[in-house]
Order: C-alpha cells, then sequence, then structure tokens
C-alpha cells in the first residue's frame, strides 16, 4: 500500500496570464515565471543572472497566487529560449492568515472603512476626539475637565516655544 508521501507529485502547469510570481533571494526581488505548481514545489522559469545567484540547495523566498513561501532549488536545467528552468521545493509556509479573530477594535476599525489603517494612527484619532469632546465648553465645564486640559496644552506650547526663544 501507497502512502501520499511515496507517490510522485502530480504537476500542474500554470498558464501564461497566471505565472507572474517574485523571487526574493536576500534583499532583491526578482520578477519570476512559474510553469508548474505540485503539492511539493514550483518549476520556475528564471533568467541566467537570477540563476546566478542561486546555488543547489540555497533558499529563496516565492510570493505566487496570494502564498508566499520559503522554497530550496533542487534541480536546474537550460529551456531552449536560453532560460533557466529551476525545480525548487517548498520549505516553509510564509502566507499570512486573513482571519486573525475578532477583537473590539477590528470591529470599529472595519465598520468605519479603515480595514487598512495604521493602528497607532487609529488610536491616536480616537484619543484626540475624546481629547477635543472633553474640551468642549458645554461637556467639559459639566465634567470639569475643559480649564486643565486648556491650561495643561497652552503650558505646552508656552514651553515649546521657549526652547526657541531662550
Amino acid at each position: 500500500m501507497h502512502t501520499t508521501s511515496d507517490k510522485p507529485a502530480f504537476r500542474c502547469s500554470v498558464a501564461a496570464e497566471l505565472s507572474a510570481a517574485t523571487l526574493q533571494i536576500g534583499w532583491s526581488r526578482y520578477p519570476i515565471r512559474v510553469t508548474e505548481v505540485s503539492r511539493d514545489g514550483y518549476t520556475l522559469l528564471v533568467s541566467s543572472a537570477i540563476s546566478r545567484k542561486l546555488s543547489q540547495g540555497a533558499k529563496a523566498k516565492i510570493q505566487h497566487a496570494g502564498e508566499a513561501w520559503t522554497v530550496s532549488v533542487e534541480a536546474r536545467n537550460q529551456s531552449e529560449a536560453g532560460d533557466i528552468v529551476l525545480r525548487v521545493k517548498r520549505e516553509e509556509d510564509l502566507t499570512r492568515l486573513v482571519h486573525r479573530g475578532e477583537t473590539f477594535m477590528s470591529l470599529f476599525v472595519h465598520n468605519i472603512g479603515l480595514r487598512n489603517a495604521d493602528p497607532v494612527l487609529t488610536i491616536g484619532a480616537i484619543c484626540g476626539i475624546a481629547l477635543i469632546v472633553l474640551m468642549t465648553p458645554g461637556l467639559g465645564d459639566e465634567l470639569g475637565t475643559s480649564s486643565f486640559i486648556t491650561e495643561c496644552i497652552s503650558n505646552g506650547i508656552r514651553g515649546f516655544c521657549g526652547i526657541f526663544s531662550s
């Protein structure tokens, strides 16, 4: 009886319009084409200049079809067009998970259309809005916060301007 690991991996051809990928070697990124995909790895079409940067067993990162993987070079062949055909093996899945769990802040940010906003900027904006509300004459005077916040801001501005006037 054969197990899944005993059988050779079935290779699927990739259509030319879907073959664009990026290969990262160190800090450099290179455009490449993926010609075949299997459960074990990829078959890549790269230029000879990119191929020279990768030795047998060398590791690189590939981004293709919404996935990111660390791969290692298994085999290298020359194509008829002069490009190099690399067979790489998948090592580690680097694809980020889309769903990380819902938190209160993620629900709030999603509902106001700031899904891709920087969280620090979002929290700063929320704190700024809260500060402005507490400074307003009506609510700030009722709560007793308006005079303290106004005095704090004016002292900060005077201190900041005092640095440059000395």
